[in-house]
């Protein structure tokens, strides 16, 4: 039987208590026949590395090393500020774009109109 108490863990507890979770899960394995693909286990890990990487510092990334065999990795907290700074200027630049063709748009426009004739103009003609 795993036990969770009503406290707060650190990291290093959690991953201890998903140690027991998965001998424990290791352990009842003869009731269950089923047998699970490498995509399965991917899924898994993805799903615990992304529930972690919500609530600590760093990240840990998941990368896949070649078809069917995936690598996780570390990066601590500076390489992940490093990502988000790199992250935000990119969403500067593309801000900055949007509103230089905003802009040039709305000049384009600013000279069609004059030189488009007034409606007086052209019903006095008529």
């Amino acid at each position: 039987m795993i036990q969770i108490e009503e406290k707060s863990y650190t990291a290093k507890e959690i991953s201890e208590v998903v140690q027991q979770i998965a001998g424990y899960i290791g352990k009842q394995s003869h009731h269950n026949t089923l047998s699970y693909s490498a995509s399965d286990v991917y899924w898994v890990i993805r799903d615990l590395l992304r529930y972690i990487n919500g609530r600590m510092d760093g990240e840990f990334v998941l990368t896949a090393k070649q078809k069917g065999m995936w690598q996780i990795n570390y990066t601590d907290q500076k390489s992940g500020q490093r990502r988000a700074g790199e992250k935000r200027q990119q969403e500067l630049r593309q801000t900055t774009d949007y509103l230089a063709d905003q802009k040039a748009l709305r000049r384009q426009r600013a000279t069609q109109t004059t030189r488009v004739r007034p409606l007086e103009q052209i019903l006095s003609q008529k």
